[in-house]
């Protein structure tokens, strides 16, 4: 259901129930608590900002990212331009990427971030578009049948499968012992909307918990696929160079082809995404 009109800024919508173009802000400046604000209440309603034109320092992406959350510093990416909360993601032939696969990031985590903010750096001539899945639409378009089928079950999330495997076995057991696998509900429940949503993903979601490998491993396959079969559900941004954006993890999967690009995560109170809801 729509929201009132926003006042402080221009909006046009890029699918109907994800993604938005957002004019008239300038990223760079501080936000006042009514912009800051509206904003918020945009990317609740609509899961993916995206803002043009933006050319942001990396200390500027990371403070813009201050105003939704405290931004985090990624356990396992390298940093970028200094700034320890921003990470640095290139791509190519010569380095190909798990971010190319339907994921959210960091479900790995405890308490995931509410949300991820990526700059675009250097982008191809052609391609290197970014695709957003609503995971609440996804959740909408499952039969009664199948909603009840996931109802209480829980996905078991870990690091290793990426992460972990250009590690050491001693980094890796010291990852581990930091980064155990978390258990995390099938379907959760979005903590300020109240949305349903799916959230596993192809990158970091390992197994069901509780099921025999084959169940599992069709179940996940069939939930993962909701991502992308339904041609109404994702949005499609072609980045430009110094362009913004701004993405909810807490309800949309993305994936990518290649880019360079800088990418930070925010971090909301844990009541914020509470455990296992």
């Amino acid at each position: 259901v729509p929201t009132a009109p926003y006042e402080l800024f221009d909006l046009a919508p890029c699918t109907p129930t994800i993604g938005a173009e957002v004019a008239g802000v300038d990223l760079a400046r501080p936000l006042g608590p009514e912009l800051r604000d509206e904003l918020h209440r945009a990317l609740l309603e609509w899961k993916v900002l995206f803002f043009r034109d933006q050319n942001l320092s990396a200390p500027q992406h990371r403070d813009f990212a201050r105003n939704f959350g405290t931004p985090e510093i990624h356990p396992f990416l390298p940093k970028a331009d200094g700034v320890d909360e921003v990470v640095r993601l290139s791509r190519g032939a010569d380095s190909p990427a798990v971010e190319n696969v339907w994921h959210s990031d960091a479900s790995f985590e405890t308490t995931p971030p509410m949300g991820s903010i990526l700059r675009a750096v250097h982008v191809p001539d052609a391609g290197g578009d970014t695709l957003w899945a609503d995971m609440g639409a996804a959740y909408d378009g499952l039969t009664a049948e199948t909603r009840e089928r996931l109802d209480g079950l829980l996905a078991v999330h870990d690091f290793t499968q990426t992460f972990g495997k250009n590690l050491s076995p001693e980094e890796l057991a010291a990852r581990q012992k930091k980064f155990p696998a978390v258990a995390h509900p099938v379907v959760r429940t979005h903590p300020e909307t109240g949305r349903r949503l799916i959230y596993v993903n192809r990158v970091f979601t390992h197994h069901i918990d509780g099921q025999p490998d084959e169940e599992s491993r069709e179940l996940l396959a069939f939930l993962y696929d909701q991502a992308r079969h339904d041609p109404r559900r994702p949005a499609d941004l072609t980045p430009r160079l110094i362009d913004e954006t701004g993405a909810d993890q807490r309800t949309s999967c993305s994936s990518s082809t290649c880019r360079f690009q800088s990418r930070l995560t925010a971090r909301q109170p844990s009541s914020s995404w509470p455990r296992r809801q």
